[in-house]
């Protein structure tokens, strides 16, 4: 996708800074030129260095991630046999991402049910899709109103690491949640999400 290629440049540019290379393709020809053991040392050293600046677990695994990925481009492309067995660092758990549960996750949906307000008829819409469909919060927000088929009980979406989007079927209480939103919001081109004020109205 254009935010790993564009992650991936960041990584292989600072890789080519610590090797004192000009750019990420020199730095990673000038690993490639050191054999299997010696890019694997080279590797641990730069770990080691990223450690010593204090950057994340997180951070240093997707800088690891990229060199790997152009080590196995070049096995791919046979300039080399081998691959890196550099270990990524160990990421510690650091968040809860098991939900409310479906309790309250029922609770919430009946009282959005019970409003009369566009807001809360907005947000029973958003709720259904992230939890009937197991959308992603950036899918929701990519979604025009153009992606809803709602004769057809349908929806258009675009999935994470993809390029081209993907019609997915709407369950009945997802679609009749859609369909209210949709009366509410009106027929206007554009995101099939907006932002509400207080009141209720719509806001830039």
């Amino acid at each position: 996708s254009p935010r790993t290629r564009k992650a991936y440049g960041a990584a292989l540019q600072d890789l080519a800074g610590w090797m004192q290379q000009a750019d990420g393709v020199r730095a990673i020809a000038a690993l490639l030129a050191l054999g299997q053991g010696g890019a694997n040392l080279r590797v641990m050293e730069y770990m080691a260095s990223m450690k010593q600046r204090k950057l994340a677990p997180a951070s240093m695994n997707q800088r690891l991630a990229a060199i790997k990925s152009m080590v196995k481009l070049a096995r791919q492309a046979g300039l080399v046999s081998w691959t890196l067995d550099v270990k990524a660092e160990k990421v510690e758990k650091y968040r809860d991402t098991q939900g409310p549960g479906l309790l309250a996750i029922g609770s919430i949906m009946s009282m959005l049910a019970g409003s009369i307000t566009r807001k809360a008829a907005r947000d029973l819409a958003i709720l259904r899709l992230l939890f009937d469909l197991g959308l992603r919060r950036a899918e929701v927000v990519s979604l025009d109103l153009e992606h809803l088929d709602l004769e057809g009980r349908r929806l258009d979406v675009l999935r994470k690491g993809r390029t081209e989007r993907k019609w997915l079927t709407l369950p009945a209480p997802t679609c009749e949640a859609l369909a209210g939103w949709v009366e509410l919001r009106g027929s206007a081109a554009g995101p099939l999400f907006i932002s509400l004020d207080h009141a209720g109205k719509a806001t830039a």
